[in-house]
């Protein structure tokens, strides 16, 4: 049986950031059920950094990951992060909604601003004349290198001596004289008087086998898949550096696309297109 200080149940960003952290001062084993890392919901990154996502708690979090992110150890062997301003966009009817938003956010992020809609249309030649109603601009809107982050904290843990199991799904927990036992599916048995359940959306299955009661995490399929415009499909107004569109459409979710918030020619591109990204 190994033994550890703390044992990390989950391969996700959480879990190996967690024991890149924990990794420094004590010993960290970390059990992955999947045969690779991050094969869930950090494989299926949206990938952006953005201080506007969430609420205050998580904004906070977020503005305070800027400096690490922006000097990362030695570990993180690029950089993480890439400038890709954010443009949120209101069509008829919502910018009521957008203009809460935007002073929810202020306190946080004071550079978001409200745009109109012709300098949203500015800003992003892609929106059709007359949808949008209002508009607002997160400048400092980042792309982020999620597999870059993601690798950055596994070579780091690794280099503080901290043990990663592949293909090990935990199967059982018990709780002894101060000591966890987790035994894995093929029976083999790891120690510590920590465990930190970072499965994901398998924590409940995870929390069961230690006798804690579920909160109504569910593990549900998630694909996304982001690329550039196809050529020639929405090229005539594409420029090298242009926003993400992002539309606010109150309780409803529908994703932006060419039908309603942008403008199809046909032709040669003339650089990179903006990513259309999903309504908030």
């Amino acid at each position: 049986m190994k033994s550890y200080d703390v044992l990390i149940v989950g391969g996700g960003m959480a879990g190996v950031s967690l024991g890149f952290e924990l990794s420094a001062d004590r010993s960290v084993g970390l059990l992955e059920m999947e045969a690779t890392l991050a094969f869930h919901t950090t494989g299926r990154s949206a990938a952006t950094f953005l201080e506007s996502y969430g609420g205050p708690q998580i904004r906070a979090l977020t503005i305070s990951s800027r400096v690490f992110l922006e000097n990362p150890p030695e570990t993180f062997e690029s950089a993480l992060l890439r400038p890709l301003p954010l443009l949120f966009v209101a069509p008829e009817g919502r910018g009521d909604l957008l203009r809460q938003l935007q002073a929810d956010v202020s306190l946080l992020v004071p550079d978001v601003r409200l745009v109109d809609a012709d300098e949203a249309r500015g800003l992003n030649p892609l929106l059709a004349p007359g949808y949008a109603e209002l508009a607002m601009l997160e400048p400092r809107a980042m792309e982020i290198d999620v597999h870059a982050v993601h690798q950055g904290f596994v070579r780091g843990m690794r280099r503080r001596q901290g043990e990663i199991r592949t293909s090990t799904k935990v199967a059982g927990a018990s709780y002894c004289d101060g000591l966890w036992t987790l035994t894995d599916a093929q029976g083999e048995r790891f120690q510590a008087p920590v465990v930190v359940n970072a499965a994901g959306a398998w924590a409940d299955e995870v929390a069961r086998l230690a006798g804690v009661s579920p909160v109504g995490i569910m593990p549900l399929r998630r694909t996304i898949f982001m690329l550039a415009a196809l050529l020639g499909l929405i090229a005539e107004y594409c420029l090298p550096s242009m926003t993400r569109v992002a539309r606010i459409s109150g309780t409803e979710h529908p994703a932006v696309n060419g039908g309603d918030a942008c403008r199809q020619r046909g032709g040669e591109g003339r650089g990179g297109c903006p990513r259309i990204g999903q309504s908030l």
